[in-house]
């Protein structure tokens, strides 16, 4: 049987590619050079897409004849690749819509098949993780040509004009029972979003990723949280403490009253909480992707995105770090759902007032890439008086640049904005 996207297919799209500014524009993205099964047409490709990103136009035949003598192959003469360019020329606008909508098939199929090609070397090395994000790219090669990521301005306000009746868009987003945080986030954080806690260590990351796993699973929300640091047990119990307001030692000295508070508040709510738990640095964004899938999560919350295990091991830690939390970012937005992770500052942020974006340990990107990024900041005295400030440091939602007051329970693990 032949090969669907045989040569001949290929210079129909190539030529398509090279004639129509338009589809050109919409499949810069899609027609690579790797793709292409023969390395004049690889070429070729390449300086299509050289001169397009320079001048916004499909370049003529002059011009790609101009751009072609530097990618000449060794062993190769440039009359070779200018006889392989007449024909592909003469191919412009036969059967041009055809071979257009075929384009993502096309992209996809050579996508996969270089990732099948590179999975052996993956094997080999043991980085499974990597093969698997691979492979993953590959499958959504072309994935926003397909209509799924537009959105009609016109045609869809309707699920506009319903959040604003509602205050906020209230059934996209996940409250964190923090008002003014909230209104930072038009309601709090949004499916596809991800949001960062920044906190010296011991200063309250956690406590504060517990509270918002807590008032959402009040918000009958299914919730996933994963923590690599401590015990699936310990944040059960830090759970217990801040939802039904009781410390430790009174839910310890009766357990029957809890039991049966517990009881009630499992067959009121609609709401579930799961608690997942994996060693420091085992976990990978793969795995975290596919439990909660499995969970049906609404929000998933990690504690914390510096213990998961790197999509690839990079000379640098920080580079690891983007990649962790560009993964994250991903994964919010595969599963469309809120994720929030919290991030340790450096040693320099222990004598700031405030933690801001310079205090970001390993990696300033965090910041960029998460759609807000809050510090939870207090010093000794403040600690004392139940006292602590959240700084809003940057975010893509709303205003940036607040200080919301807090006060702390640290008993009960439960913080609440100061009145």
């Amino acid at each position: 049987m032949a090969y669907k996207f045989s040569l001949d297919f290929q210079k129909h799209i190539l030529a398509s590619a090279i004639c129509d500014a338009s589809f050109l524009k919409e499949c810069s993205d899609v027609i690579k050079p790797e793709y292409f099964g023969d390395e004049i047409l690889g070429g070729i490709a390449e300086c299509t897409l050289t001169f397009y990103a320079k001048e916004k136009e499909c370049p003529s035949k002059a011009a790609l004849q101009k751009e072609l003598k530097a990618q000449v192959a060794p062993g190769r003469k440039l009359h070779e690749y200018v006889e392989v360019l007449d024909e592909v020329l003469l191919l412009g606008g036969k059967n041009a819509r055809y071979y257009q909508e075929q384009a993502v098939q096309f992209a996809k199929s050579q996508a996969m098949a270089n990732a099948l090609r590179e999975a052996p070397l993956y094997l080999e090395s043991g980085e499974f993780d990597a093969l698997a994000r691979s492979m993953q790219i590959a499958s959504q090669t072309g994935s926003g040509l397909d209509g799924q990521n537009i959105y009609d301005y016109f045609a869809q306000a309707g699920e506009r004009i319903k959040g604003y009746l509602n205050g906020h868009d209230s059934g996209e987003r996940i409250a964190t029972g923090i008002p003014l945080l909230d209104d930072c986030m038009a309601g709090g954080l949004g499916k596809g979003e991800l949001g960062t806690v920044v906190a010296l260590p011991g200063h309250g990351k956690t406590t504060t990723l517990v509270n918002f796993a807590a008032r959402a699973l009040l918000q009958d929300k299914k919730v996933m949280y994963v923590t690599m640091e401590l015990s699936k047990t310990m944040i059960a119990k830090k759970l217990d403490t801040c939802i039904f307001g009781r410390t430790y030692e009174a839910i310890k000295n009766e357990p029957k009253q809890f039991a049966i508070a517990l009881a009630e508040m499992r067959d009121r709510l609609s709401g579930k909480l799961f608690i997942v738990e994996y060693p420091t640095k085992r976990l990978s964004v793969d795995r975290l992707g596919a439990i909660a899938s499995k969970i049906g999560a609404d929000l998933v919350l990690v504690d914390y995105a510096q213990l998961i295990k790197a999509p690839a091991k990079r000379e640098q830690r920080r580079h690891e770090i983007t990649e962790t939390y560009e993964a994250l970012r991903g994964l919010a937005g595969e599963l469309q759902v809120p994720l929030w992770t919290a991030h340790q500052s450096n040693r320099p942020g222990a004598g700031a007032k405030v933690i801001l974006q310079e205090h970001i340990a390993e990696d300033f990107n965090v910041v960029a890439i998460s759609d807000i990024c809050v510090s939870v900041n207090h010093d000794e005295e403040e600690m004392r008086n139940g006292l602590m400030r959240m700084f809003i440091m940057k975010s893509r939602i709303g205003p940036s640049g607040q200080q919301i007051n807090m006060t702390a329970n640290w008993k009960l693990g439960r913080i609440l904005e100061a009145k």
